[in-house]
């Protein structure tokens, strides 16, 4: 007899939403696979049409993990060029260390969790509780992203010092400022 999956999915999904969400299935939108569906036997049998689907959401997260990687090797080589001067040095070294925090934030909080969540499924491994903190840190992701350049810009976080403190007049800021960078004649 034929060892073809049984193709209705949203049965596999129904009970889990209406419990989780107090939803009936028809009125949600989900990316799910299920990867071992039982077959007309009631044995499971691997679903290559899920198998092929989670490649190209990969495939697809791995485009922009491609940018992200990228864009910090090379944002680290222009870096590099920067003059040579102490401020130079001290202002290449912050900038290095708020790229590397930049580079890691979004590979930590969403491509490897989400990375997790379509794959841990074919291993048969259970990730509801994965998935629950992962809507949480998606969602704190444009909050967090920005805070490097904050915490290790020291000219930045001075400037918005500044701006949100009442008691420095615009002779303090002057004086706060890190001395420009030294111009050499060619």
């Amino acid at each position: 007899m034929d060892k073809k999956p049984i193709p209705d999915f949203p049965k596999f999904f129904r009970e889990s939403i209406r419990t989780s969400f107090e939803m009936e299935i028809n009125q949600t939108a989900y990316i799910a696979a299920v990867f071992f569906p039982p077959d007309y036997h009631g044995d499971p049998c691997f679903s290559y049409q899920c198998g092929i689907g989670v490649l190209f959401i990969i495939a697809i997260m791995l485009v922009p993990f491609y940018i992200v990687i990228t864009t910090g090797i090379k944002s680290v080589e222009k870096i590099n060029e920067f003059p040579t001067s102490d401020y130079g040095k001290d202002l290449q070294m912050q900038l290095y260390k708020a790229l590397v925090a930049q580079t890691l934030i979004p590979v930590l909080s969403l491509f490897l969790p989400f990375s997790g969540v379509f794959l841990l499924p074919l291993f048969e491994i259970d990730c509801a509780l994965l998935t629950n903190s992962m809507m949480f840190v998606y969602a704190l992701y444009p909050l967090v992203d920005p805070l490097p350049i904050f915490f290790f810009v020291r000219n930045y976080r001075n400037a918005v010092a500044n701006i949100f403190c009442c008691k420095c007049g615009r002779e303090n800021q002057i004086h706060n400022m890190a001395p420009p960078p030294e111009i050499t004649s060619f």
